[in-house]
């Protein structure tokens, strides 16, 4: 006996195969949704956090001064001129050193609990900030469950993998693996850029505060530069750094190891450049000096990808976990070293108040010679000796 296919049954899979592409194009339209909306959240919290706590101090520290200027005090607290003096400004470098350090400790132990720190406030921004958050965590109940059950083909020949492999033993495991890539020279000078590299870039808040202090700027008027980087940022890792990468391979028939190397070298001598120039006497110095600093941030990421090229598929993984225990020790660490300087730097005098960005610079100079001192030809070699471990 025969069957006939109707055409509705000859349909029927490419209906399937349709319903899939607009269920995962709902699925990515959402996923972008939220990440967008919770980063406008996070950016409206930014700014007006920093200057409720630089008001609250501000408030105090007059409040102890019986000859305090009249017209210092407005509706909304002191008047934000009057908060630049140098016994305001240590204090609130202090406390915002703290309170960026207890954030890193958070979110290496617990993102909830950074996130719940972040909820304390009753001003406009905060709420219309937090209440981005929670409407962008409320489209995730929108977002359908992805996974779909394995072919049992699949799942046998997991199956047999998982029998065959021995039980490995964990934290143990995974700590001898870390151990193991110190062995390899290029691989400690990437963590020796990164961990740098890292202690720099969390200079993006204490830069408002630098500024605002320094030329005496509102805080709200950095917020319009804020948005620059923020623009500056997106053009290089969307238009600059591809094109870039695509032209140097090319041009000069590089490796992909090379290539990375190049454009790290590269971007981290932008960074150097920006540091120092950060530390410069006038406003257009340093605001140029921030721009490039965003420039070459793009470091870090080129560093994540050329540290692959030294370990083995099986240790990826285990990589990228130091490197991200690394990214939250500079963290930890980033916050008190600027906070000691800036204060510092107010002691020795206006001619010094560019302290911190001179350190930053001496770091960023070890970080950028670490990655001119790795060695390109050693990759395969460092690789095997990583991977028999």
């Amino acid at each position: 006996m025969s069957y006939m296919t109707t055409p509705a049954e000859e349909n029927q899979p490419l209906l399937q195969q349709n319903s899939r592409n607009n269920r995962r194009k709902r699925v990515i339209i959402l996923i972008a949704l939220v990440i967008g909306i919770t980063g406008i959240g996070g950016g409206l919290i930014g700014l007006p956090f920093v200057r409720l706590i630089e008001d609250a101090i501000c408030q105090e520290y007059y409040a102890s001064k019986p000859g305090r200027a009249e017209g210092s005090v407005s509706l909304f607290g002191v008047d934000e001129a009057h908060c630049k003096v140098d016994a305001v400004q240590s204090r609130l470098a202090y406390i915002l050193a703290i309170q960026e350090m207890l954030d890193a400790i958070a979110d290496l132990l617990a993102p909830t609990l950074a996130a719940s720190l972040m909820t304390i406030s009753p001003w406009l921004p905060f709420i219309i900030g937090i209440s981005a958050m929670t409407f962008a965590m409320l489209l995730t109940i929108l977002i359908p469950e992805t996974y779909h059950t394995r072919t049992q083909t699949a799942f046998l020949a997991s199956e047999a993998s998982h029998e065959v492999q021995p039980k490995d033993s964990g934290i143990l495991q995974q700590f001898g693996q870390i151990t193991a890539m110190f062995k390899s020279r290029s691989l400690c000078l990437i963590f020796i850029s990164f961990v740098g590299e890292q202690l720099i870039l969390k200079n993006s808040a204490f830069a408002m505060r630098y500024v605002s202090k320094r030329f005496s700027w509102p805080l709200s008027r950095f917020g319009y530069f804020m948005s620059v980087r923020a623009l500056v940022g997106i053009l290089v890792y969307l238009l600059i750094l591809p094109r870039l990468s695509s032209f140097i391979q090319h041009k000069f028939a590089l490796t992909s190891l090379c290539r990375d190397l190049t454009l790290a070298r590269m971007t981290g001598t932008v960074l150097v450049a920006g540091l120092f120039l950060a530390a410069g006497p006038t406003l257009g110095c340093v605001l140029a000096g921030l721009l490039l600093v965003t420039i070459g941030s793009s470091s870090t990421t080129i560093c994540r990808s050329i540290a692959a090229h030294f370990v083995d598929e099986r240790h990826v993984a285990s990589m990228y976990t130091f490197l991200n225990l690394l990214n939250t020790a500079g963290a930890i660490l980033a916050s008190p070293l600027l906070a000691s300087t800036f204060v510092l730097g107010m002691k020795w005098g206006r001619d010094w108040q560019g302290l911190p960005y001179l350190c930053l610079g001496f770091l960023g100079t070890i970080s950028t010679t670490a990655l001119f001192l790795i060695r390109q030809s050693t990759s395969r070699t460092e690789e095997a000796a990583t991977g028999e471990h």
